[in-house]
Formats: C-alpha cells, structure tokens, sequence
C-alpha cells in the first residue's frame, strides 16, 4: 500500500501586510503626535501598491490606516487653522484695546 499522506504548505504572506499594520498604528498615533497621522498614510499607500502589484488579494489594514491617517490630517488641518486663527484675534483685540483683558479674560474663564 502506498502512503497517502498529504502535505500542506501555510499560504504565503501577502507582500505589504507588516507595513499595512505599520501605517496603521502610525495613523491611530495622531493622538500623541500630530505628523504620524500624515506618515500612516503615505505609509499605507506604500504597502496597499505594494499588495496590489503582488495580485495578493486586499491589504485591509493598509486600507484603514488610508481612510485614518487622511481623516485625521485633515481634522488636525482645521484644529490648526481654528486655534491659530483664535490666538491671532485675541492678540489683535488685546493689542488694539478692543475689549481688552476684559474680554481676554472671560475667553480664559469660558475654558
């Protein structure tokens, strides 16, 4: 009788999965550090390519740390713009007497 075992082999990785996951906490780090969000998505950029000419099917962390890392550049884009554009008026209104300290102080109080 012949022996009828058979050998199966794990599939092989799927090219640009260790760097999705990567970008992807790089992304979910934007707490901490406002550049990672941006670095996550040039990241996960790099490693969906990489999945795809590798025809290895689809690379769903790089996929997440895409959509996050955008999404969150873009939300620490308008934070930015907001405190930024806040700090410039409250200066202006100190600066020319408009309101104050009055009003500087009740901003402060507000927070």
């Amino acid at each position: 009788m012949t022996d009828s075992t058979y050998y199966f082999y794990p599939p092989a990785p799927v090219p640009g999965k260790g760097m999705g996951i990567v970008a992807l906490v790089l992304s979910l780090l934007n707490i901490i550090a406002i550049p990672s969000a941006l670095a996550g998505a040039i990241v996960g950029h790099i490693a969906w390519i990489k999945t795809r000419r590798a025809n290895a099917g689809h690379n769903i962390p790089a996929l997440i740390a895409i959509i996050f890392g955008w999404l969150f550049t873009v939300i620490d884009i308008i934070v930015f713009i907001i405190v930024f554009s806040a700090i410039a008026s409250l200066i202006h209104s100190v600066e020319t007497g408009f309101g104050g300290f009055d009003r500087m102080f009740a901003l402060i109080s507000f927070l």
